[in-house]
């Protein structure tokens, strides 16, 4: 047998520290939108917001306009509290929105509520959903979920609302982890 030198691995990838630290759930966040759900009276949006580390799911229906957007995200902190960093793709809304919470930041108002609660925004590079991948994936579950649901059928907002609720609490009712030998690998 030929000698033959022995193979060199690539050093071990280090996982980000938002994805191996315990936080509280919903500490760190993926935002994305879904496609146009038809309502009797237009269109509108799914918000998704992600909890990286437990994957739990919040929706919500937007207009796809800052100040709605803002609105949403402040309903989202007072029952889940504000998340520290939030990972997005780069929406125009979420970028519009991205400058209008700096600017109330600086605001003398706001300032003294927001220092304690800081939101750190990360924006994928432009084009590569593969990036987003801890809450790209969760769309495609949301979307399998909503089109059993919705099928092609036009609802009022807020009926749609109700089922976007009712798939939520479908979709985060998983577990968190394995318990005792119930693993099917």
């Amino acid at each position: 047998m030929a000698f033959q030198p022995p193979l060199r691995l690539p050093p071990p990838q280090q996982l980000p520290a938002a994805s191996t630290t315990l936080n509280r759930p919903f500490e760190c966040v993926g935002l994305d939108h879904t496609r146009p759900i038809k309502t009797d009276t237009g269109v509108v949006y799914l918000l998704l917001i992600i909890c990286k580390a437990r994957r739990a799911v919040y929706l919500d229906i937007d207009t796809l306009k800052a100040d709605v957007f803002i609105l949403m995200l402040r309903r989202f902190a007072a029952s889940h509290g504000t998340p520290s960093r939030i990972y997005s793709d780069n929406a125009t809304t979420f970028r519009a929105a991205d400058t209008f919470l700096r600017e109330i930041y600086h605001q003398e108002e706001t300032q003294q509520y927001l220092r304690n609660t800081c939101i750190t925004w990360h924006f994928q590079t432009p084009r590569s959903p593969w990036k987003g991948g801890f809450f790209e994936r969760m769309i495609g579950v949301v979307k399998r979920t909503l089109k059993t649901t919705l099928r092609r059928n036009i609802f009022h907002p807020e009926q749609v609302r109700t089922l976007v609720k009712e798939a939520e609490a479908v979709i985060s009712n998983h577990p968190v982890m394995y318990s005792g030998d119930e693993r099917d690998i």
